[in-house]
This record gives C-alpha cells, sequence and structure tokens, in this order.
C-alpha cells in the first residue's frame, strides 16, 4: 500500500457524517467534559458519565446464542515519555504538543486516554468483548507501547492494526523503511494488545470474527494473509470481518464530504482515494496494492461474510458491501464514540 498522506488523513477530522437516513451524532461538536466529576462515585462511574457515547447496533449473524460487543475504533492515544520526545523531529514535537493540547476538534484528541479507559471500564462492567479496529495509538512510542500493554492486559478485546501504529510520525527516520522493521513494530503491538495482528480469528458463540491488518505493516505479507483469512472462511462458520480502512461505496464517499464541508476541512483528493478507503471502486485511479483488491474480490463473494467492522474515517456511518452484507463504521473513540453491537 502506498504511503498515507499526513496532511491528508488530518484533513478529514473528527467527528460523525450524515448518514444515508439520519446521523447518529452531532457532527463538529468534539467532546467536552459535560459535567464535573462527582467525587462520591467511583472513576469508572465518571469516566462513562463523562466520556463514553455508546449507540446501540443490531447484526444479525446466526449466532448460536445472542451475545454483546463494544466496537471501538481510532482511539489515538498520544503518550510519550522524556525519551520518545527527544527522538522526535520538531514537526513531530508540534503534532505531539497539538493532539494533548488543543481542544477536542479535527488536530486535538485532549482525552483519548480518558475515552479508552471508559470504554474498557464500561466493556468489563457488562462483560462484553472489545472490538477494536485500529488506530489505538496515534503513533508509536514507548510510552504508548507501555500505555497499551498496562491498559489492555487481562482485557477481552480483539484487534486489528490501523495505519497509525506503523506510520503515525512525521519524521521519516522514526517510519518503517522494509520488511524487518515492519515486523519488529508488528511484534512490540502483538506484545503490547496480547495477540496475532497480521491475521487473527476468534470464535463467540458460533460466529468467526476475522481481523486483519488492511494498512501499511501487512504489505509484505499479502499472499500470505489472503491463505489465511481464506482458510477462515472456508471452516463455514457466520463471519464478521474486522479491518482498519473501511471499503470504497460511493454512499460512504459522499457522506465523508458531507462531513468535510460541515467542518469545513478540505475534501479527499480523486487521486488520493486509496488513503480513506480499502479500495474497491474506482480501484483503477488509485495505487492501492492489487494483493487487497484481491481480498475485496474474494470476501465479496462469501455466503457466510455476515458484516464488517471498521473505522479511519472518524465518523458514523452505516451501509452494505458486494450483496447487502452491512457495513459498520465506528465513530471515533478519542470522541468517546463506539457502538454496543447485539450479535444474533
Amino acid at each position: 500500500m502506498h504511503k498515507i498522506d499526513r496532511r491528508g488523513f488530518l484533513a478529514l477530522g473528527a467527528g460523525a457524517a450524515v448518514m444515508p437516513a439520519a446521523a447518529l451524532t452531532n457532527p463538529g461538536k468534539p467532546l467536552l467534559r459535560r459535567e464535573a466529576l462527582d467525587l462520591t462515585k467511583p472513576v469508572e462511574d465518571n469516566l462513562v458519565a463523562q466520556y463514553l457515547k455508546p449507540v446501540n447496533v443490531s447484526v444479525a449473524v446466526g449466532a448460536v446464542k445472542p451475545f454483546s460487543a463494544l466496537h471501538i475504533s481510532d482511539a489515538h492515544v498520544s503518550m510519550a515519555d522524556a525519551a520518545d520526545i527527544l527522538s522526535f523531529g520538531s514537526r513531530d514535537l508540534r503534532l505531539y504538543e497539538t493532539r494533548n493540547n488543543t481542544p477536542g476538534d479535527v488536530y486535538g484528541m485532549p482525552f483519548a486516554v480518558q475515552t479508552l479507559a471508559a470504554a474498557i471500564a464500561y466493556a468489563k462492567r457488562k462483560a462484553m468483548p472489545i472490538l477494536n479496529t485500529g488506530d489505538i495509538i496515534d503513533f508509536r512510542s514507548e510510552a504508548n507501547y507501555a500505555c497499551l500493554l498496562h491498559s489492555f492486559m487481562g482485557v477481552d478485546a480483539l484487534s486489528a492494526l490501523g495505519n497509525h501504529e506503523g506510520r503515525g510520525l512525521h519524521t521519516d527516520a522514526l517510519n518503517p523503511q522494509n520488511r524487518h522493521e515492519d515486523d519488529a513494530i508488528r511484534l512490540r503491538l502483538e506484545q503490547s494488545l496480547g495477540q496475532p495482528l497480521l491475521v487473527h480469528a476468534r470464535t463467540i458463540n458460533g460466529v468467526k470474527f476475522v481481523a486483519y491488518d488492511n494498512c501499511g505493516l501487512a504489505r509484505y505479507h499479502r499472499d500470505e494473509q489472503f491463505e489465511r483469512v481464506k482458510s477462515e472462511f472456508e471452516e463455514g462458520l457466520p463471519t464478521v470481518v474486522m479491518c482498519h480502512m473501511p471499503p470504497f461505496s460511493p454512499e460512504l464517499h459522499e457522506a465523508k464530504c458531507e462531513n468535510c464541508r460541515k467542518k469545513g476541512v478540505g475534501l479527499p483528493a480523486a487521486n488520493n482515494l486509496g488513503a480513506y478507503y480499502m479500495m474497491d471502486r474506482p480501484f483503477e485511479k488509485t495505487g492501492v496494492s492489487k494483493s487487497l483488491k484481491r481480498l475485496l474480490d474474494y470476501l465479496r463473494g462469501r455466503k457466510n461474510l455476515k458484516a464488517i467492522l471498521c473505522g479511519h474515517n472518524h465518523m458514523e456511518w452505516h451501509g452494505t458491501f458486494g450483496d447487502g452484507v452491512p457495513v459498520h463504521l465506528a465513530g471515533p473513540c478519542f470522541n468517546g464514540e463506539c457502538y454496543e453491537i447485539s450479535f444474533v
């Protein structure tokens, strides 16, 4: 996959999109603390009340027994210690300070850690697994790795990687340059999140969840990835796919553009659409890896594909893929947005 343009990604911003029917959240309204902390209540109660805005969604998958899960995406935790900061370039330092010190908007994510903690507390309270579809951190740092390791220790979670886990900094020297560096970064993330991240599958109540990386850290492993995803589908169980970037559709693209117009930021460029979608049509206009298109073509023909969960575009959206397979795009966790999904 080609390298994602940082400025173009930031231009998309946060917030929710206009749905084909109706918006689930108020686009352009950043997360702010809604009231003073109640010091008589446990911290978990304060976190959920102040920072989390779960939306209920139902997905028909043919589960042996109905169950629920919390779908989060794009937490963009932005932590750094002194050694991390000393390794930054000046543009990286500016990005770090913007993320943490700017009120929540298209660039600032000041409550990222609180919203992730709120999501974990909420899922634990309701005994639900967490389905994380990527960009759990905003950039690589020792502090972010440590935060993930500590935060997800003992948490029931299944994760897919996003683009920021591997390529989230301006300074090229800090980004992976070859297969060896990609694999080393993925190993660190696997240690922090406690699971394989190229492809990982788990079955819950007769429903298989297949999480895979459709961003940069799998770029040297696409053939292997395709075969592993294919083998999971060949078992025949009803299957939910988890990935970071959503499959392209004209409806999703218009919703993305409308969201950008409302926030007053630039629209995705026609020749750079691969930075925003797992491309299908118009694939030929982009530089997206042909192996990703091969996987999309395969998924389109699977009768046991029941849903696709993703994120990346920083907006809530519901659409379809192929012959009506539901696609659920989660809004940014750093803004408190998430789905409580009932699988039936």
